[in-house]
């Protein structure tokens, strides 16, 4: 099929059903920089679905030309079209995708389609091809891009619930990272312990105790969300102690000092 049939059939599909309302408060809510359809997630699942159906034997190039056409255009949802095809298609990559899935990551503007992307569709490439991920999470830990560097930190979340993935990797990344005050690496830091937890609860539980004093309450609260009350309720007393002994010492730095008392002139 030709590339511009697929994505006027792919449009026409989802502008059928929008909703102006929606869109705005779809906009509003992922604060996306794009105009939106409002035509929800399952329409967009599908119509990346109806274009692969159709074309069963797309080659990896024809595929990763779509997703870039798909990408480049101004609609919310059609570039949430080319983030469903990586993960749909990712049974067609090679390593020889990676270029073009890391060209998107550095572009996205937001956490839906930075987690789909990372994720869904390049996470899974990385799991085949290890040695090129510890090079990869390694340089993204360091990007200037927030969403890049989030990435750095949950991409091997489907395989760390599979009890797979790089653990040291990530113990590297994330310690680069804790310190971080960006939200969206906070979260990101947070969820990923927290999905570490059923196969590595008691790694989790080190790491929250190392960095108990610089990371962030939205990473601690979701590290220890899922961790046994009983291991769980000690680290939580033990950060509240830490945070009253910081507040304390802060207060005392900045309390005026006092005037030297004047010896009495007799």
């Amino acid at each position: 099929m030709p590339r511009n049939d697929s994505i006027n059939q792919a449009e026409r599909f989802l502008r059928e059903r929008g909703n102006v309302q929606r869109a705005e408060k779809e906009q509003a809510y992922l604060k996306s920089p794009n105009p939106m359809f409002g035509c929800g997630v399952p329409a967009v699942r599908k119509a990346a679905s109806q274009l692969l159906r159709r074309n069963p034997d797309i080659t990896e190039p024809e595929l990763l030309a779509i997703i870039e056409t798909f990408w480049a255009h101004s609609i919310h949802e059609m570039k949430s079209v080319a983030i469903i095809l990586c993960q749909y298609g990712n049974d067609r990559f090679s390593r020889e995708a990676l270029p073009t899935l890391e060209s998107l990551l550095a572009e996205v503007t937001g956490w839906d389609h930075c987690d789909w992307l990372a994720i869904h569709g390049i996470g899974p490439l990385l799991e085949r091809h290890p040695r090129i991920r510890t090079r990869l999470l390694r340089r993204w830990s360091q990007h200037e891009s927030h969403w890049v560097r989030r990435s750095s930190l949950h991409s091997q979340i489907l395989a760390f619930r599979d009890g797979c993935g790089d653990l040291p990797l990530f113990d590297a990344l994330a310690r680069r990272l804790v310190s971080e005050t960006e939200f969206f690496i906070q979260k990101g830091l947070g969820w990923t312990l927290r999905e570490l937890v059923p196969h590595h609860p008691e790694y989790v539980t080190d790491f929250v105790r190392d960095c108990l004093d610089v990371m962030g309450q939205v990473a601690f609260h979701e590290a220890t969300r899922k961790l046994p009350p009983e291991t769980a309720q000690p680290l939580r007393d033990r950060r509240v102690a830490h945070r009253r002994m910081a507040q304390r010492n802060t207060g005392n730095k900045n309390s005026p000092k006092s005037a030297p008392r004047k010896t009495p002139v007799s």
